[in-house]
């Protein structure tokens, strides 16, 4: 066979390799092959093609009959050892790409496949070692220092790994691939920014890829900018239409936001793409989310119904039937899970919420409460044990539990919670005091904890700590009309009355139907002497609550103040009418009929004589 026939019949059988149809390349090789038995390369290519269509052993019989024959060719002991490597036979695959490099020093492959091989297996010096040696020989290789950056973040050296990634993409900066280790390695290393330039990169890429805008969105979702999380998760759901992924992440987010609407319909899309139980169990969780108990009840019982048992189901079962008050139904589920799952607390603890709180029963959640307390660990049965104490006003016995819980737990967030706050329904504000802030030190950024703890010092008499907690409270709630009139209060009991006017005033622009705001800002304005501005804001608590006797009285006395007496006389009057008891309205109607009826008695004194003999 002429040299340029063999040429020809080898591109076709090359051409046949490429399209996959591999029998009629291998039928052209065997051509070759007939015509002349000796000529290797033809049964090199035979056994390269072999290998390609998954005949491994074939291929391995065929190399290893060539190794025999043509002991010096390089490429036949690297295809021997990529086939030993495909079979699990790390042994044979390191012997014959050692016989590669040995009898082709400057060649990196064969270092490479070592260094994957090492790599897998999870040999990480060894595969670093083969990598270095085929570095020097293919130094330009970005799929090599791709390897390096693997081995490093493997063994726990994330800048040595960045480092490698970085010169990989200098190399070949549209590798998505590398881009997606990198971002990874950023992620763990909580740079978020790094780890958004890459999934940028990664876009700028391939605008269509659907796990970049995934990422980004689960980036966003973690630093709680929900609304951007929501833009790329829409765009996700758009690129890839028939994945379930990007519509429940849009749904649960939605959820969060409490834009019931859009996160039904995006859960709803879920479902009809996918029928996997953990996804209608979201769905239902978002129909309760949305108050739609009975929608949410007949998923989960569907979910129950594929998958009987299922402990997320049962619960949001367990509470549709809790919000739509089927207490009996509760009760009867709970004891049949119960037995089913015995070490789960959920149906204790709902037990004992429907008996103590609904039931009127409430020796029977305790008693089942302390029973489950004897036979398990875990706090969370004793937090709802504390919780039923304080309903039924049983405080000493509450005190004492979360004190032992305390104990064991100094720490804990919820039990110190639930005990600053019975110290401060049964009036021991100081204490309450010190254990609130005991939990500013936990969450130091909590606005309601300072506002609490500014309670407690108010209560305890001591208006400077409370201040000094109220300031911190509003600073981080500055939309809270609440918090605003307690900073005015004791500013009010402090003596800083044009200070107090100006915190009550934020409070009333922030709920204008709060008398009490409009109450304390025209007493502040009084003892500040503004006398006209205190007129407007009392005048307005008579408007907003005509019954309250403290308005009127003020009134009255901003206006005995200007001189108006008989229009003051007539605010304390009203005062009265509502409060007899009250003794400053009393004096001040009093004061103004004294004035009234000595100014009618200097009027008349004053009259002119009149002349008899005119």
């Amino acid at each position: 066979m002429h040299t340029n026939e063999k040429e020809l019949i080898m591109q076709r059988a090359a051409y046949h390799a490429r399209c996959e149809e591999f029998d009629r390349a291998l039928s052209c090789i065997q051509m070759i092959i007939d015509e002349d038995p000796d000529d290797s390369v033809a049964w090199y290519n035979k056994g390269y093609t072999l290998h390609l269509s998954g005949k491994f052993d074939e291929a391995r019989d065929l190399f290893l009959n060539l190794h025999s024959r043509f002991p010096e060719k390089a490429d036949v002991c690297f295809e021997i050892g990529r086939i030993a490597l495909k079979n699990g036979d790390l042994n044979e695959a390191e012997e014959y790409f050692t016989k590669c490099i040995a009898l082709e020093p400057l060649r990196p492959e064969p270092r490479i496949e070592l260094g994957k091989m090492w790599y897998n297996s999870g040999y990480y010096h060894k595969s670093a070692d083969s990598f270095t040696e085929a570095l020097v020989f293919d130094p330009d290789n970005p799929e090599i220092r791709t390897y390096m950056g693997l081995i490093f973040y493997k063994l726990d050296k994330p800048e040595e790994a960045e480092r490698w990634f970085r010169e990989s993409l200098d190399n070949d900066p549209d590798n998505t691939e590398t881009l997606f280790y990198c971002a990874r390695l950023y992620e763990e290393m909580g740079r978020w920014e790094d780890e958004l330039w890459c999934y940028n990169r990664l876009i700028e890429i391939d605008p269509e890829q659907v796990i970049p805008w995934l990422k980004k969105g689960m980036l966003y979702l973690s630093r709680d900018d929900l609304s951007m999380a929501v833009s790329f998760f829409r765009m996700a759901s758009r690129l890839d239409a028939d994945s379930h992924l990007p519509h429940l992440l849009l749904g649960l987010v939605y959820s969060t936001l409490d834009r019931h609407e859009e996160a039904i319909a995006s859960l709803e899309k879920a479902v009809s793409l996918s029928d996997e139980p953990d996804i209608l169990i979201q769905y239902g969780r978002v129909l309760g989310a949305c108050n739609r108990y009975e929608d949410a009840l007949d998923v989960f019982d569907s979910v129950l119904m594929e998958r009987p048992g299922d402990p997320n189901a049962a619960e949001g079962y367990a509470r549709s039937l809790y919000h739509l008050q089927r207490w009996d139904d509760l009760v009867a589920f709970c004891e049949e899970e119960r037995r089913e799952d015995p070490d789960n607390s959920f149906w204790i603890t709902t037990l004992a919420r429907v008996w103590g709180w609904h039931l009127s029963k409430v020796d029977m959640a305790v008693t089942i409460l302390y029973e489950w307390m004897d036979q398990h660990n875990g706090y969370q049965i004793q937090l709802v044990l504390a919780d039923l104490l304080v309903h039924s006003e049983q405080f000493e016995e509450a005190r004492t539990l979360l004190s032992a819980l305390l104990d064991n737990k100094p720490g804990d967030y919820q039990i110190l919670f639930r005990y600053a706050s019975l110290l401060a329904q049964i009036k021991e504000f100081e204490m309450a005091a010190e254990q609130f802030e005991l939990l500013l030190h936990i969450r130091p950024a909590d606005g309601h904890l300072a506002y609490l703890a500014g309670q407690a010092c108010e209560q305890s008499g001591d208006p400077d700590r409370a201040l000094e907690f109220f300031t911190q409270a509003v600073s981080s709630i500055p939309d809270s009309a609440e918090i605003w009139l307690a900073r005015a209060r004791v500013l009010f009991e402090l003596g800083q009355y044009a200070e107090s006017a100006l915190n009550a005033a934020q409070a009333a622009s922030l709920n204008p139907d709060w008398s009490d705001a409009f109450l304390l800002k025209g007493m502040s304005e009084i003892h500040a002497e503004e006398y006209d501005k205190a007129r407007l804001s009392l005048t307005c608590v008579t408007t907003l609550d005509p019954e309250n006797p403290d308005g009127w009285r003020n009134l009255g006395d901003v206006l005995l103040l200007a001189g108006e007496e008989a229009a003051a006389r007539i605010c304390y009057e009203r005062t009265l009418a509502l409060d007899p008891e009250d003794l400053r309205a009393q004096d001040g109607y009093k004061v103004c009929t004294d004035i009234l009826i000595g100014r009618s008695s200097s009027d008349q004194s004053e009259e002119p004589i009149s002349d008899e003999h005119q």
